[in-house]
């Protein structure tokens, strides 16, 4: 995890993290068909999906730090 953060940044973690989790839940959903697939899971997936894409679309824009003497 540390050569992750080091290499490709703590943002870069965070959205692996969540598709991880993400496809792990699908995996064990079709292969084992022992996860249920709630209203509510179905609700959060897509909004997930977005917020992501706006957030990796949308980067924050830091204020200029002014020079003090």
């Amino acid at each position: 995890m540390g050569q992750v953060i080091k290499y490709a940044g703590g943002v870069s973690k965070s959205f692996s993290v969540i598709i991880g989790i993400i496809l792990t839940g699908l995996a064990e959903f079709f292969l084992y068909e022992e996860a249920e697939v709630t209203l509510e899971l179905a609700c959060c997936i897509p909004i997930v999906a977005v917020a992501m894409y706006i957030y990796a679309t949308n980067p924050a824009v830091l204020p200029n730090k002014k020079k003090t003497k």
